[in-house]
């Protein structure tokens, strides 16, 4: 199957980040109105920092099929594949040649 990218240990690396950072907890009575008024605000971090988490999956999902398509083209067609990367390689390097 596909081999783990760069791209895809990066995105692992934030989700176990993600994971880690504290969940707002509940405090007794004695709260005062200043860290009510953080905890109120915490609650859109927490949303936020879930939905970036669901938002990385899904990405890392995706990069994950492309990559699996990648290798199967690559697989079928290494001619074509070696090919349009020497062509691409001298695209590229004539755009960035400085004379």
């Amino acid at each position: 199957m596909a081999r783990s990218t760069p791209v895809q240990e990066e995105l692992g690396a934030l989700q176990a980040e993600l994971r880690k950072m504290p969940k707002s907890e509940t405090r007794g009575n004695a709260e005062s109105r200043a860290q009510a008024r953080a905890e109120e605000n915490a609650a859109p971090t927490e949303n936020a920092a879930d939905e970036l988490e669901a938002q990385l999956s899904d990405l890392g999902d995706a990069l994950s099929g492309y990559a699996g398509q990648a290798e199967d083209f690559i697989a079928k067609h290494p001619l074509v594949s070696v090919l349009t990367a020497f062509a691409l390689g001298v695209a590229i390097g004539g755009l960035l040649r400085r004379d």
